[in-house]
């Protein structure tokens, strides 16, 4: 066991947003119940529940009517969060809690053209408490019971995080926390052998000492 954890921002980053959904935007407007579903499930997902297969779409399609040509990267996100194939395989091999990984296929606007089904939904599944509060530099949302992660890039010191999580699972994420989720060492290191480590955006924490 290392004493080291680390965080992922990939699930704030704008540059790894692909315009995939459920379904077209004429089909479903935001007043809908289906949209009020999905968003429902990123919530629960953020929150770090287990969540089944169904809350999960197999298929998504681009919601812009032009080819889509962007990169297919291993941490992407559009509400749903998306690990290409590779970075799947990494993660199976790691102690995921209750946590999965549904497989999902992009389609082009036109529902028809394939552009990727290797990628997968991830499930976090999982949820500590990790982030010692009043000894990291997070910053609460007003009227929320969330707070901000310091912005990246982090040196390491910005966020304390409780001992306890050094032992068992290898990807969760505390639920007071916005838009980030955390991993171990272990994981880490096989993300950076597989020169994914910027993909998923991660930075080193500190582990507190107490």
């Amino acid at each position: 066991m290392t004493d080291k954890i680390w965080v992922s921002y990939a699930p704030q980053e704008s540059q790894l947003v692909r315009g995939f959904w459920g379904a077209l935007r004429h089909e479903e407007p935001p007043n809908s119940v289906e949209f009020k579903a999905r968003k429902e499930t990123w919530k629960q997902n953020d929150l770090g529940l287990p969540l089944p297969a169904e809350k999960f779409p197999r298929s998504l399609f681009h919601v812009n009517p032009w080819k889509f040509k962007e990169t297919i990267q291993p941490h992407m996100h559009a509400g749903y969060q998306f690990v290409r194939a590779d970075a799947a395989e990494i993660l199976r091999q790691y102690d995921l809690g209750q946590g999965a990984l549904y497989p999902c296929a992009f389609y082009e606007h036109d529902k028809t053209r394939l552009v990727t089904d290797q990628v997968f939904c991830l499930n976090y599944g999982t949820a500590k408490d990790t982030v010692v509060l009043e000894k990291s530099k997070v910053r609460p949302f007003r009227g929320s019971p969330f707070y901000h992660a310091p912005d990246a890039p982090l040196k390491g010191d910005e966020i304390v995080v409780r001992r306890s999580v050094l032992e068992g699972h290898d990807l969760w994420v505390d639920p007071r926390m916005d838009r980030c989720f955390f991993i171990s060492d272990r994981l880490a290191q096989a993300l950076q052998a597989a020169k994914m480590k910027r993909a998923f955006r991660i930075y080193p924490c500190t582990v507190d000492s107490e």
